[in-house]
């Protein structure tokens, strides 16, 4: 067993919360560095917040939400269900950010349509 107490030790809310910090860093086109160094922190607290290992003050959600131009509720999504943490590949944060970065919703809808069609034709064969 680790030195920390129950009380110190992240939670899986501690996870759930560094996960979605890592997507809006990297959403925002922010290296752990840049971030840290905005933050006046160092990147490897930036790797602890964002594996969940470390819990992040709010004052850090605070200052790393006007960073990052983003709610300070963004740092929240998905704590309605605690149990199913959301993890994504860096290929899967590459889609995520190149279809944030679309000019349009109508383009957003039309790739949207195009992958159903080929999952579903994939589905057939």
């Amino acid at each position: 067993m680790s030195g920390k107490s129950l009380r110190e030790r992240s939670q899986p809310i501690d996870e759930i919360i560094g996960n979605n910090f890592r997507i809006l860093r990297a959403n925002a086109r922010m290296t752990q560095a840049q971030l840290a160094e905005q933050l006046g922190i160092t990147f490897q607290q930036v790797q602890k917040y964002e594996r969940g290992t470390n819990r992040i003050a709010a004052s850090t959600l605070y200052k790393a939400s006007k960073i990052l131009n983003v709610g300070l509720l963004s740092f929240f999504k998905g704590l309605d269900s605690e149990a199913e943490i959301m993890t994504f590949s860096r290929q899967e944060m590459e889609w995520l950010r190149l279809y944030n970065e679309l000019p349009a919703d109508d383009v957003r809808k039309h790739i949207t349509r195009m992958i159903k069609t080929a999952i579903e034709n994939e589905r057939r064969a």
